[in-house]
């Protein structure tokens, strides 16, 4: 989905520092003028979805009969934007991050962009989760979002670990999950074609073709997020999203949101490791309440794994495959190496 968005203000300077950050939407077509006249002969020429104009540029009022949206961009020096007090304003001198927010908001509220909800029917959240740190818990979610791609199935991977450990491989540029939350918990919250050009602008492609939501950067972020705000997350993202599985890399530790992620997902999927402290930790986390409701949807994989594997059993679940023990190589050529192996079944989390 594209939004056509022409800009116009007298100033070029402004619009190459706007139009350098807007460019990062990959959803947001833009176009600019820099004067009165070519701001309206784009008008003659075509029809755009948001006209974000200086109220300056003429000394008469405008009229923006090609544009579904007309948005006053405006600093307190401009003289004539009280001709225009029936159409939204947004502040010219801002976080650009700011400026690209109230757009979005903007449209989805008022130019009556109607979301299609189909695509999203059946989506299946896999939650991927270890009472440790270290077992490759990470790793086997992005294996899992890559394998369910390559077999024709949209996978979209989401980290709701605390400290997001996937910047390994893809470097935090912007806020994701956070804008996700603020989106299902504030004002908006009940407003799903708001949410869902959210959700497309956030999204960036990851390998393999897959789609990805960047994790928190603060852990006050994380230690903000209520089980409300994950039930409505996932409900929208169900919603709206064209992605058949959404893969949940967890955090580590039993809290609140993990309960709920263990909850709402229709597969759980466990990384084990053989070794002492990972038994001991799951022998304790095992006879927790809430692991052992969902126990019924939870399958394992086991990391590690040295010379012919065979399963170890640490915990009596399904096993789906395993992860060899490669030695020191970076988190992509192990992403790389196991799906070439082919030693994780993907059969069970489809079915």
């Amino acid at each position: 989905m594209n939004i056509k968005i022409l800009i116009a203000d007298q100033s070029k300077e402004y619009l190459d520092r706007l139009i350098d950050k807007l460019q990062e939407y990959s959803e947001l077509d833009i176009s600019i003028a820099t004067s009165y006249e070519k701001l309206e002969k784009a008008m003659n020429n075509s029809k755009y979805d948001i006209i974000l104009f200086n109220s300056d540029l003429n000394d008469s009022k405008i009229t923006f009969n090609a544009a579904k949206l007309a948005i006053c961009l405006y600093d307190e020096e401009q003289e004539h934007s009280g001709l225009y007090k029936e159409l939204k304003f947004i502040r010219k001198y801002q976080r650009i991050s700011s400026i690209y927010n109230e757009l979005i908001d903007s449209y989805a509220d008022e130019a009556g962009y109607t979301p299609d909800f189909s695509n999203g029917i059946g989506t299946k959240i896999v939650a991927v989760y270890s009472p440790m740190g270290g077992t490759g818990k990470t790793t086997a979610a992005l294996v899992l979002t890559q394998q369910l791609q390559a077999a024709g199935y949209n996978s979209l991977f989401i980290s709701l670990e605390q400290t997001d450990s996937s910047t390994i491989i893809y470097p935090h540029e912007r806020e994701g999950i956070t804008e996700l939350i603020a989106a299902v918990s504030g004002s908006e919250s009940n407003d799903t074609g708001s949410f869902e050009i959210k959700l497309r602008s956030t999204g960036k492609e990851g390998s393999g073709r897959t789609s990805y939501i960047e994790g928190f950067s603060r852990v006050i972020d994380y230690m903000d997020v209520s089980e409300d705000d994950i039930e409505k997350l996932f409900e929208k993202i169900k919603s709206v999203s064209s992605s058949d599985f959404v893969i949940v890399d967890m955090n580590s530790t039993l809290d609140k949101l993990s309960n709920k992620v263990f909850e709402l997902a229709d597969r759980i999927v466990i990384v084990e490791k053989d070794n002492e402290i990972f038994r001991r930790k799951f022998n304790i986390i095992s006879s927790y309440p809430p692991i052992q409701d969902v126990w019924k949807k939870v399958v394992t994989i086991d990391n590690f794994a040295h010379g012919s594997y065979t399963d170890k059993n640490n915990v009596h679940a399904p096993n789906i495959g395993y992860i060899s023990d490669y030695g020191t190589i970076s988190m992509e050529d192990l992403i790389r190496e196991t799906l070439r192996n082919g030693s994780i079944s993907i059969d069970n989390i489809i079915g």
